[in-house]
C-alpha cells in the first residue's frame, strides 16, 4: 500500500490541476502564469477580434448604403419638384399668351393678326430677358475677377512693397525721343 501511495505521488497524471507534484498549489500557479498562452486560446482571440472587425466594417458599409439611398431619395424628390414647377410655369405662360391672343383677336377682329402680335411679344420679351440675365452674369463675373486681382495687388504691395504694375512700369523702356 505504501508503494501505491508513493507511485501516485510521482505519477504526473495523478497531480491535481493548480498544484505541482509536491502538492503545493501556489507554486503551480506561478509556473502556470509563466507558460506561454496556448495556441487554441490565441486562435480564439484572433477569431473574436476578426468577428468584431467584420461587424464594424459591415455596420459602416450599411451606413454608407443608407446614406446613398437617402441622397437618391432626396435627389429624386427635388427633380420631381423641379419638373412640376417647370410644368406649372409653362402652363401658366401658355394661358397668359392664349388669353392675350384672344384679347387681341377681339381688338383686331381677326385671329391671325392677334397670333402674330402675341408671338412677336413672346419672342421679344424672351430676348430682352435673356439679354438682361446674360449682361448681369457677365458684369458680376467681371466685377468678381477685378476684385480678386485688386486684392492680390494689395497683398503684393503689403508683402513686397510694390505690385506687379509698378514692377512692369520700372522695366518698361521709356520713350525719350528714341525711335527704334
Amino acid at each position: 500500500m505504501e508503494r501505491e501511495s508513493r507511485s501516485m505521488e510521482s505519477d504526473p497524471s495523478s497531480v491535481q490541476p493548480g498544484s505541482d507534484a509536491s502538492g503545493d498549489s501556489s507554486a503551480g500557479q506561478n509556473a502556470k502564469s509563466a507558460d506561454p498562452p496556448e495556441p487554441a486560446s490565441i486562435k480564439s482571440t484572433i477569431g473574436e477580434l476578426a468577428e468584431y472587425v467584420f461587424y464594424y466594417l459591415s455596420a459602416k458599409f450599411d451606413l454608407a448604403r443608407l446614406e446613398v439611398r437617402r441622397l437618391l431619395f432626396w435627389a429624386g424628390f427635388w427633380i420631381i419638384v423641379l419638373l412640376v414647377s417647370a410644368a406649372t410655369a409653362i402652363v401658366g405662360t401658355v394661358f397668359i399668351f392664349i388669353g392675350l391672343a384672344d384679347a387681341l383677336a377681339e381688338v383686331f377682329h381677326t385671329r391671325w393678326i392677334a397670333d402674330l402680335v402675341t408671338g412677336a411679344l413672346l419672342l421679344g420679351s424672351m430676348g430682352i430677358a435673356v439679354f438682361v440675365v446674360v449682361t448681369r452674369i457677365v458684369s458680376f463675373s467681371n466685377a468678381k475677377m477685378h476684385a480678386r486681382y485688386e486684392a492680390r495687388r494689395q497683398r503684393q504691395l503689403r508683402n513686397f512693397g510694390s505690385h506687379v504694375h509698378q514692377r512692369a512700369e520700372e522695366h518698361t523702356p521709356q520713350e525719350n525721343g528714341k525711335s527704334s
